[in-house]
């Protein structure tokens, strides 16, 4: 113990030297941006969740500026949460985080709050030594023009140069205390655009079956003026202009100029979905005829009265008292009509079941995304978008419902009729049934022989003969021609690559870079050609040089993206040189199809003589009226080179 006690401070003095170094870059990292830790970013993942790592500070007064938040180190928090939940608050926000480019050349980011309704957003993005590279002051309650990226959401374009950091500042602030969940996120710029194509797509789906079905029960209506289905399309399109609304496309494409409108739409369609479903139900189930006794007719007609409140403060811009009133009005009618629904369906009512399905499945959805909005649950695809699956299949479930209903009623009235003609017509639906099934079999054979003919059976593209016929159709059609562009493309290399790797693996490749043009080619009238050996031909419409040019590199880079190893390519990978010829279309006289083939043969082999892996444009010159002849077949393919 003596011997300990005496060597105790050289121990711990030796010990402290050998930790300064580490101490100190510790220290030094945490420094960055006042006690973040920054993010590396490698510009290879797809999408990151920024929330675990992002600080928040409150501004209770909301009078804190840049310098004062920046200097505030020790108020501080961390989050450690999928996102960021402020819920009911007169502050406003501050998050911070830092970002770390650890890629070797500039990458182009997007960084998204994932919400498209906050009320007041301002960006501010810091240099290293403190210079302020960017402030931006946004939100939905202010005109879209300040948005750094045009969409629907919150979201800022950031570019990362090669070792370069960037500390971002977010403060938020609400219009009336109610904040919505933010799920703070970085992307790659394409990445990000690309995820919002898809959204789009499925909500544009979501918005179609909504107006359809709303159509579809409008035109009922108008048949047979049940009152059921005036009730029903009064709630779809109160559903759909919700939708709309909260999710930001009628800001977006609707009311771009209006954003008070558009906070007030999102409330009063609200009032007016609880409106029609109440209606429905009591309409839906003949609650009057029914339960003739029952308090329930008349808490349905007060539920419908009741809707008139969140409307009215809607219309005040008073936004968190309509969402509570909103709530005090739809969540007992939700619970109510789904005990009503379940003690019907126990004494046998088939509509009851119908509704009793419908309106739970909308209470789980409702569920997942207020207890999300809470933060009770993780932020998910499924709870972000809860009410939209839930409210989708409720819709479903109540067309069902009032079909089977009708039918019922119907099946009621007819069945005599129906049992006198049974036989006949279930004779004449199978012997129509065996003569649809017949002539589909027949269409198909018949198409697959006409495919089959002119594809290319190693890559799926069409083949030599049906690109001969093609070309001449499309030169020579009547009326005003359109501006034509033909693509020849070449795998470079290739015989090197079938030496080094095997015929069957050159097949392989083949068909790769045949899929990858293919997906590339989104319009119907673009044609992907196989011309011979590892020569492809693309024929498209392009208004001018420039757009077959774009589209053209856009091939070239779906080829190079495959990221095909090749040997004993200089590049490395397998990549393919373009040729592109393109005629005006509607000047002049129209060339043959040998001109336009051997433009692009003539442009493919100057791409290959200049380095192969690049695109070569040659504009086709207007020929006279005597050069033009008569359609007929082009001549062999260039022998490949590699």
């Amino acid at each position: 113990m003596n011997l300990l006690a005496t060597n105790l401070p050289a121990l711990m003095r030796s010990a402290l030297r050998r930790a300064a170094p580490w101490l100190l870059a510790c220290a030094g990292q945490m420094a960055v941006a006042g006690g973040t830790l920054p993010v590396p970013v490698s510009g290879q993942e797809n999408a990151m969740l920024l929330s675990p790592y992002a600080q928040v500070l409150e501004d209770p007064a909301g009078t804190m500026t840049l310098d004062d938040v920046r200097a505030a180190a020790s108020a501080w928090q961390g989050v450690q949460a999928d996102a960021l939940r402020f819920k009911l608050s007169s502050s406003a926000w501050w998050i911070r985080f830092t970002l770390e480019s650890t890629a070797p050349a500039p990458i182009d980011l997007i960084v998204d709050l994932d919400s498209p309704r906050q009320d007041h957003v301002r960006w501010v993005v810091v240099r290293d030594d403190g210079h302020v590279l960017l402030d931006r002051t946004t939100g939905d309650r202010l005109p879209r023009a300040t948005r750094a990226v045009d969409t629907r959401g919150m979201a800022l374009p950031l570019s990362l140069a090669a070792g370069a950091r960037a500390h971002l500042y977010v403060r938020l602030q609400s219009h009336d205390g109610l904040f919505e969940s933010v799920g703070l996120r970085l992307s790659q710029h394409d990445v990000y655009f690309n995820d919002l194509r898809r959204q789009d797509i499925l909500l544009s789906i979501y918005f179609g079956a909504l107006l359809a079905l709303g159509l579809y029960n409008l035109f009922l209506y108008l048949s047979t003026r049940a009152v059921e289905f005036a009730a029903y399309v009064v709630y779809s399109f109160s559903l759909l202009g919700w939708n709309l609304s909260y999710l930001g496309y009628s800001f977006e494409f609707l009311l771009p100029g209006l954003p008070a409108t558009n906070h007030q739409l999102v409330l009063v369609s609200a009032g007016c979905a609880y409106a029609g479903i109440a209606w429905f139900i009591l309409s839906y189930l003949r609650l009057d005829q029914t339960l003739p006794g029952s308090r329930a007719p008349r808490l349905y007609r007060w539920s419908i009265a009741s809707t008139a409140v969140p409307i009215v403060l809607a219309l005040a811009d008073r936004y968190l008292a309509a969402v509570v009133a909103g709530l005090l009005c739809g969540m007992p009618l939700l619970v109510g009509s789904l005990v009503l629904s379940i003690r019907l369906s126990l004494q046998g009512r088939r509509d009851a079941r119908f509704l009793a399905i419908a309106v739970g499945s909308l209470s789980l959805g409702a569920a997942a995304f207020y207890l999300e909005l809470f933060g009770v649950v993780p932020n998910t695809v499924y709870t972000t978008f809860g009410i939209q699956i839930a409210s989708f299949l409720e819709m479903l479930l109540l067309a069902f419902g009032l079909a089977d209903s009708m039918n019922t009623l119907k099946a009621q009235k007819l069945l005599a009729e129906q049992q006198a003609h049974e036989a006949q017509r279930t004779l004449a639906s199978d012997l129509e049934r065996q003569v649809r099934e017949r002539t589909r079999a027949l269409e198909k054979a018949n198409s697959m022989l006409g495919e089959l003919a002119i594809t290319d059976e190693l890559t799926g593209a069409f083949n030599r003969r049906h690109f001969n016929q093609y070309c001449s159709e499309a030169l020579h059609k009547p009326g005003r021609p359109e501006p034509m562009a033909l693509c020849m493309l070449d795998i470079d290399h290739f015989k090197r690559y079938n030496d080094h790797y095997g015929h069957q693996a050159g097949d392989a490749v083949l068909r790769r870079v045949a899929q990858a043009v293919s997906a590339a080619l989104r319009r119907s009238h673009d044609h992907l050609f196989r011309l011979g050996g590892e020569e492809f031909g693309v024929v498209f419409s392009a208004p001018n040089a420039g757009a077959a040019e774009q589209f053209v590199n856009s091939l070239r880079l779906a080829v190079r993206n495959l990221d095909i190893a090749h040997a004993d390519s200089p590049l490395g990978t397998v990549t393919a040189s373009f040729g592109v010829a393109w005629w005006p279309g509607p000047t002049g006289s129209r060339p043959t199809p040998e001109a336009l083939y051997a433009c692009a043969d003539a442009a493919l082999y100057e791409a290959k003589s200049a380095g192969r892996d690049r695109v070569v444009l040659r504009s086709m010159p207007t020929p006279s009226a005597e050069a033009v002849q008569a359609p007929g077949s082009l001549g062999d393919p260039t022998p490949a080179t590699g």
